[in-house]
């Protein structure tokens, strides 16, 4: 990779879907946000000396939410890694909430702030001040408000409209003719790097002009032709 230059970033969506953070976590959160580099040491510090945090797989855990949420976007879960978005460099919270800004995707953006609150959490126990740390983790359940409303806001899937309304015959046949284009277009990409990530496929649709939609449809189209095997198969 040669020398890297840790990005530096603004808050998500210009401070939309962005918890007021209380003083006790405010400046250390604000130092994730901006510096890559203070994530990644934190992160290195705690798989260390907490592993077991990182590793807490129990309901309720922010990390065993953060991995669902890594999973189900195809992210990798080797989160002390930097992660590439458009030729950049991040930590995983600022990465999460470039790509959300980019896609145009709330649930992204959210994660990211999850994973800044668990670091703030994270970071007051290695240090002992475990008052601290309970302000901070009063922040997860603003945090899981806001996923659950970025979910109900979520763009079309599987032939259903935002609302739930079932495509009228025009338009299931228009996305049909917008998925086969997409398949045919992918299938041999996959075929010479079978672990290709969808971000990346997604970025080349967009790049060869395949479909024209928003990044976010053309990932939930690869998402949803995945998940029917239509591809990666």
């Amino acid at each position: 990779m040669g020398d890297v230059k840790y990005s530096k970033i603004k808050n998500g969506k210009d401070g939309l879907y962005e918890l007021d953070f209380n003083e006790l976590t405010e400046d250390l959160i604000n130092n994730f946000e901006n510096d890559s580099q203070s994530e990644i040491n934190i992160l290195k510090k705690m798989a260390t000396e907490s592993p077991e945090v990182l590793k807490n797989s129990k309901p309720g855990s922010p990390w065993a939410a953060i991995f669902i949420q890594l999973v189900k976007f195809d992210i990798s879960t080797k989160i002390i890694n930097l992660y590439e978005y458009q030729g950049y460099h991040y930590s995983l919270a600022n990465y999460l909430k470039v790509r959300g800004n980019v896609e145009e995707n709330m649930e992204l953006i959210i994660t990211g702030q999850l994973v800044h609150i668990a670091l703030a959490i994270g970071h007051h126990k290695l240090s002992q001040n475990f008052e601290a740390a309970l302000e901070a983790s009063e922040l997860l359940f603003g945090c899981g408000m806001l996923i659950g409303n970025a979910l109900n806001e979520k763009y079309t899937v599987a032939g259903f409209g935002r609302y739930g309304e079932r495509e009228d015959e025009g338009q299931a046949v228009e996305r049909r003719e917008k998925l086969n284009k997409i398949v045919t277009f992918v299938t041999p990409i996959i075929k010479n790097n079978p672990s290709i990530h969808m971000t990346t496929l997604s970025d080349k649709i967009l790049k060869n002009k395949i479909v024209y939609q928003s990044p976010s449809v053309v990932y939930d189209y690869l998402k949803q032709l995945k998940k029917d095997g239509e591809i990666y198969n």
